[in-house]
């Protein structure tokens, strides 16, 4: 009964996923979920800081400098400084960062797809219709529960 509640469904299928996901990524290419998360935060953030990405994921700024730094030891991408703003340092991929979030995209395409392909493009459609309305009430409004 407990198993049944939608709530928790969507949490085992996310878990389940990501837990896919970061399988064949460090199989592939030995990295982390996180680190993951990390390089595509960077690759489509435009120029962004740690205190963004921290901000834009809800992690401490603590948490994304030590993702951070397993990403720079591994020179997948370099901390700059910003020149609006010496204080600030900006993240950006390498070359070699640049080819493996790319190749690391396709990987979790890839699983993802292999995930979806027991739904029709109907059921696709209205999977995303419903993700999209539970995104939209989570972040839309706060609600008291009390």
């Amino acid at each position: 009964m407990f198993d049944e509640l939608p709530g928790l469904k969507m949490h085992k299928a996310v878990f389940g996923i990501a837990k896919r996901v970061e399988k064949e990524l460090q199989a592939a290419l030995g990295l982390s979920l996180p680190q993951f998360m990390l390089l595509m935060s960077i690759k489509y953030g435009e120029k962004c800081s740690q205190a963004q990405i921290a901000k834009a994921r809800g992690l401490t700024e603590a948490a994304v400098s030590r993702m951070m730094d397993t990403v720079l030891e591994k020179k997948l991408a370099t901390r700059v400084e910003n020149p609006n703003n010496r204080r600030e340092r900006i993240l950006e991929l390498t070359d070699e960062g640049k080819i493996t979030a790319g190749k690391s995209m396709k990987i979790a395409e890839n699983v993802v797809e292999e995930i979806f392909f027991g739904l029709s493009s109907d059921e696709r459609k209205t999977l995303d219709i419903i993700l999209d309305k539970i995104l939209q009430s989570i972040y839309s409004e706060k609600r008291n529960y009390a």
